[in-house]
């Protein structure tokens, strides 16, 4: 209770912290709530179905709260919704968009929407409206906050990762686990024989064992009645195994997903979109006030990736998966000379502290001027580059990039083969007439020996005519 109590009391002094400074704008990239479970393909990361519970859409709406304690105080356009100051994006899936519902729920109160432009409510007393719009992008053309999993080059890697000797290695300092865990009957699918002739669970598919029995055991520990809990497949999974080898597995399988996704795997190919759209609504000169982008674990390890978040700041702790409800922070101020500059902050679930990050690569200090800011993210790939590195042809804007410029350096139609391409057509052509004829003239030649003369002179003067057909023909 003292620890909140502290806190509540920093959220209450930042107005003073900042005081000489004016808050411009909240950007904050959110992971969803807590949810069903979840399984992926280990290489194309393709998805299973999973929806957000109702405890996830408590710890959204607690965000939701938390986000407007701390920057309520700050004016009324943090604390008021008006249509054309926030913005809310989501994935196109339903964990993600019910999040991005219930954060807003949190975030702005019936209370702060009475005296918006949207006029007066014809709904019940007590009822919050719905008048917070979510945007959504189709899944194929989502890359920003899902680049990585439209990033066919991207799962190439993990191919490669899957059989390198850091996860060799992994797998043999955690074969006991591994040969444990491959026990279990729902488990058996992803596993195969190890070097010792045993079955064990395989890296790659080492997420959908952990995310089985976190999700188990998130729904089912405070209430093992509640309806989630009962829905699952196998509620049993949550005791599984020892606190030892629990704890044991959390590690190994944040270790295994920070490899995935962290600096020397995805590089900039995740992160790096959204990043540019962060920072365009960042140089706008009059910007939004909230812009809130409800994502995905991968999505905010993306963003690190690209920044070099984890090598700048080594005390933070890598090893760690964002927790669900878990949150990046960008908050951008001027000074009272018109001077914009940018704070990274971190938000681990549900906890009331935010972690200060250096964002690095120019920006050593908490406070990252934005003219330099703006200069690390546009030194990112451009959008046909990132096409071109991701190899990605089915986004509508990978697509009408390479429709306006087909003349590419990975262009196999080049003059020269497009003209054999030709020739081999026409020959192709020449060869079909040329075969037709022959088989005519054969077929002339034999009927005419057993016609009379006259039926010849007849037929002769029909073939005649066929022959000059084909002779045009060819």
């Amino acid at each position: 209770m003292c620890q909140r109590n502290i806190s509540l009391l920093l959220l209450a002094l930042l107005p003073f912290t900042y005081a000489q400074d004016s808050l411009l704008q909240v950007q904050v990239v959110t992971r969803h709530g807590a949810r069903t479970p979840l399984t992926k393909e280990a290489s194309s990361l393709r998805e299973g179905g999973s929806s957000l519970t109702p405890l996830g859409e408590l710890q959204q709406y607690q965000l939701g709260e938390w986000l407007r304690s701390r920057y309520s105080s700050f004016g009324p356009e943090f604390r008021t919704y008006n249509a054309s100051r926030v913005r809310i994006r989501s994935s196109a899936f339903e964990r993600t968009m019910v999040s991005a519902q219930s954060l807003a729920l949190g975030l702005f109160p019936e209370s702060s929407r009475s005296s918006n432009t949207t006029g007066v409510s014809l709904l019940p007393k007590n009822v919050t409206r719905a008048n917070i719009p979510v945007f959504t992008t189709d899944n194929k053309n989502d890359i920003e906050i899902r680049a990585y999993a439209n990033c066919p080059a991207f799962s190439s890697t993990l191919t490669m990762l899957y059989a390198s000797p850091s996860l060799k290695d992994l797998e043999t300092q955690n074969l006991a686990l591994l040969e444990k865990l491959a026990l279990f009957p729902t488990f058996s699918q992803y596993s195969s024989a190890n070097s010792n002739g045993v079955n064990s669970i395989r890296l790659g598919d080492l997420w959908n064992i952990f995310d089985a029995i976190n999700v188990a055991k998130t729904e089912c520990d405070p209430d093992p009645d509640a309806v989630v809990c009962k829905s699952l497949e196998d509620p049993s999974v949550r005791n599984y195994l020892t606190d030892a080898e629990w704890s044991q597995l959390q590690v190994l399988s944040h270790d295994v997903e920070h490899q995935k996704y962290g600096q020397s795997t995805a590089g900039n190919k995740l992160g790096s979109n959204l990043l540019k759209t962060i920072e365009s609504k960042m140089s706008d000169p009059s910007p939004v006030t909230w812009v809130v982008y409800s994502a995905h674990y991968p999505t905010i390890l993306g963003i690190f990736a690209a920044m070099g978040t984890y090598e700048e700041n080594v005390a933070f702790e890598r090893q760690i998966i964002p927790n669900y409800a878990s949150a990046v922070v960008f908050e951008l101020y001027e000074t009272a000379d018109k001077q914009r500059y940018i704070k990274l902050l971190y938000k681990e679930g549900l906890q009331d502290t935010l972690i200060d990050l250096t964002i690095g690569n120019g920006c050593e200090s908490i406070n990252c001027p934005l003219p330099t800011f703006t200069s690390i993210v546009r030194a990112f790939p451009s959008s046909s580059e990132w096409c071109d590195r991701c190899a990605n042809m089915e986004s509508d804007t990978c697509m009408s990039l390479l429709l306006a410029n087909p003349a590419t350096k990975n262009d196999t139609c080049d003059k020269e083969e497009y003209m054999l391409s030709v020739a081999v057509i026409f020959s192709l052509i020449g060869g079909i007439c040329m075969t037709v004829l022959l088989m005519k003239i054969c077929r002339w030649v034999q009927k005419e020996r057993k016609q009379s003369s006259d039926t010849i002179q007849r037929t002769t003067v029909r073939k005649k005519a066929e022959l000059l057909f084909f002779f045009n023909c060819w």
